[in-house]
């Protein structure tokens, strides 16, 4: 889990320091990170292993309850919309620019490459804003997946065997793939 709550907003995440990124099992211990870079050791057993994958449990569903996903995906429409008008108006300023070059229109010419580092600095921005929300959505659906699939199993008297402490290791694509699979094998037992 790379995102708290809140997901960019990190003053929303009051918790970020008991909100876990991951663990290591290591020399019979366990090395808790939190998302605030801060770590924790526990004893190595059974137990403690439960509990921590209970709390990265209770926190994943806690942020797939939240609002976090629909704002991640509307906030990454956004700039993706934002990133299009201004590569578009850049293209446009870029043009003119060439063409006051070729004619030799100075003032004109300092004036529109200024304009133009200032689109570009906020195109910037924006193209960077529309990543981080791409990753966040993704990480969302990337849980989201993780959680039905671990529902389904349970359900089935299963066992998942991938652990939530490998699910940042996992790409959406795989977990895609998996959920699937797993709805194909249920149609074809049906029939």
């Amino acid at each position: 889990m790379k995102y708290g709550y809140g997901g960019y907003e990190k003053e929303y995440d009051t918790d970020i320091n008991k909100l876990i990124d991951n663990y290591i099992e290591f020399n019979n211990i366990i090395i808790i990170t939190y998302l605030d870079g801060s770590t924790q050791f526990r004893p190595l057993t059974i137990e403690n292993l439960n509990q921590i994958e209970k709390e990265m449990l209770d926190q994943i569903t806690t942020r797939r309850d939240s609002e976090i996903f629909s704002l991640a995906k509307k906030r990454s429409k956004q700039y993706f919309i934002c990133t299009l008008i201004f590569s578009f108006n850049n293209l446009i300023s870029l043009i003119a620019t060439f063409i006051n070059i070729r004619e030799k229109n100075t003032n004109t010419t300092i004036i529109q490459i200024l304009i133009d580092l200032i689109c570009l600095n906020y195109l910037k921005s924006n193209l960077n804003q529309f990543v981080y929300y791409k990753k966040l959505v993704d990480e969302l659906k990337k849980y989201d997946i993780y959680l039905d699939l671990k529902q389904y199993y349970e359900t089935e008297n299963k066992q998942l065997s991938i652990d939530i402490n490998d699910v940042d290791n996992i790409s959406t694509k795989d977990l895609k793939k998996l959920q699937k699979m797993i709805k194909f094998n249920n149609k074809s037992e049906i029939k």
